[in-house]
C-alpha cells in the first residue's frame, strides 16, 4: 500500500510556504515612484528586439478572429491591476494547494478569449526570447494596443515589470467593483489606490465596449422590489429588451448582452451619452449617471470624446503602474503566462530546499531544480 505520510507531509510544508508569503502580500497596491522609476519604454529594444512586431501579430489576428477580445483583456488588466498591482496575478491558475485569483467569484464571468490572447502571445515570445518578456508587460501592452485597434486613444506604456509570486482568491473582495456597488463604495475602491473620482469615472468608459453577462444585472431588470419589477433608472423600452434577450439567463449562465447598444464595437465617448438617457446596462453605470459626485464628469465625457480620450488614456496609464513588480524578491519571468514558481521558494534555506526536492516536490509542480542552492552555506 502506498505510503500518504510523505504527500501529506509535502502538502503542509507547501501550505505552510503560501500562508507566509500570502499574509505577505495582502496589502493594496501602491505606485511608487522608486518601482517604475526602473521601467522604460525601450526595456526589450536589446534584450527581445521583436517584442512589440510579435505581440502586435498575435493580437492583431486575436481580435479579427474573435473581435470581442478588446474589451474582455481591458476587463482582464483592470482585475488584475486593483488587486495586487500590474503583475499579471489574474493570469495565474489554481493548484491544489492554493485557489488563485482567477477562480473568486466575482473572476468567473472573465471572458476566456482576454486569457488567451495573452497565452498566445507569451508563447510566440518565449520561441523568440526565453525567459525574457514577463506576462505582466504583455498584458499591460496587448490592453492598450487592443484598445487603440478599437478607435481608443494611444498611450505610452513603461516596460519591465515582473510577474507576481502571489495570487489568492482571497485578496480579490472588497477590491473590485461589482456591478451593483453604490457609489461611495465604488469611490473608496479606487481612492484606495490613488485614484480621483475623475479618474474613475473615465475609466469606467471601458464600458463603451465589450460585453456583460445577464446575471451581473439581473436584479435590476427583474423582481427589482416589491413595488417594481425594473429599476427606474433603465429607459423602459431598453429594460424590455434586455429582459427578452436575457430571459434564460438562469438555465443558460453564459447570455450577455453588448455593454454599449449604440456603438458596441468602438471605443468612443456614446457610453456617457447613453447613461442619461437610461441605456445602461450595469446597476454602476445607473449609479454614475445619477450620483452627484459622478453626473458632471458624465456629462463632461459625453459632451468631449477628446477629453474623455485624454483622461482615458492617462488613467489607464496610471493603472499600469499600480503595485509594479520590480525586483526578484517580489517577482520572476514566468515561462508561462498561468504558472507561478513555488511561491516564497526563493526564501527557504538549503536545508529545507533538500528536504523537498527528497519528497518531489519541485518536479511535482513542474519546476526545474534548483541544485545550485544545494551549494549555499
Amino acid at each position: 500500500m502506498e505510503d500518504k505520510k510523505p504527500r501529506a507531509m509535502v502538502s503542509l510544508l507547501l501550505c505552510l510556504i503560501l500562508i507566509q508569503i500570502s499574509s505577505a502580500a495582502s496589502a493594496a497596491p501602491t505606485s511608487s515612484s522608486s518601482s517604475s522609476s526602473s521601467l522604460s519604454i525601450d526595456y526589450y529594444s536589446k534584450s527581445c528586439p521583436r517584442f512589440e512586431q510579435i505581440l502586435q501579430q498575435v493580437i492583431t489576428d486575436k481580435q479579427i478572429t474573435t473581435p470581442t477580445t478588446a474589451g474582455a483583456t481591458l476587463r482582464l488588466f483592470l482585475h488584475d491591476c486593483l488587486v495586487t498591482g500590474s503583475d499579471g496575478s489574474i493570469l495565474i491558475t489554481s493548484t491544489p494547494f492554493n485557489v488563485a485569483e482567477r477562480d473568486a467569484d466575482i473572476n468567473l464571468s472573465l471572458p476566456g478569449d482576454a486569457f488567451d490572447v495573452v497565452v498566445r502571445a507569451k508563447t510566440a515570445l518565449e520561441l523568440a526570447c526565453p525567459s525574457v518578456v514577463s506576462c505582466a508587460d504583455i498584458l499591460a501592452v496587448a490592453a492598450r494596443d487592443l484598445l487603440t485597434m478599437v478607435g481608443g486613444p494611444y498611450y505610452p506604456v513603461l516596460l519591465g515589470r515582473l510577474d507576481g509570486l502571489v495570487s489568492a482568491a482571497s485578496s480579490v473582495e472588497g477590491n473590485l467593483p461589482r456591478p451593483a456597488m453604490a457609489a461611495d463604495q465604488l469611490i473608496s475602491i479606487f481612492a484606495r489606490n490613488g485614484f480621483s473620482v475623475r479618474e474613475m469615472v473615465a475609466l469606467s468608459g471601458a464600458h463603451t465596449v465589450g460585453f456583460s453577462h445577464c446575471k451581473e444585472f439581473s436584479s435590476g431588470i427583474y423582481n427589482y422590489s416589491a413595488s417594481m419589477s425594473v429599476d427606474p433608472r433603465y429607459n423602459p423600452r431598453f429594460a424590455a429588451a434586455l429582459r427578452n434577450a436575457c430571459a434564460n439567463y438562469v438555465t443558460v449562465s453564459s447570455l450577455s448582452v453588448v455593454n454599449d447598444v449604440m456603438t458596441p464595437n468602438k471605443f468612443d465617448n456614446q457610453y456617457y451619452v447613453n447613461l442619461p438617457r437610461g441605456l445602461g446596462v450595469l446597476g454602476s453605470d445607473h449609479t454614475l449617471a445619477n450620483d452627484p459626485r459622478t453626473r458632471p464628469f458624465v456629462d463632461m465625457y459625453g459632451k468631449d470624446q477628446e477629453l474623455f480620450f485624454r483622461d482615458f488614456g492617462n488613467a489607464m496609464q496610471k493603472l499600469s503602474l499600480l503595485g509594479v513588480k520590480v525586483s526578484k524578491k517580489d517577482g520572476e519571468i514566468r515561462r508561462s503566462s498561468q504558472l507561478a514558481t513555488l511561491q516564497g521558494i526563493e526564501d527557504i534555506s538549503p536545508k529545507v530546499y533538500l528536504w523537498l526536492v527528497g519528497f518531489g516536490v519541485p518536479e511535482a509542480l513542474g519546476l526545474p531544480l534548483d541544485l545550485g542552492r544545494l551549494d549555499e552555506p
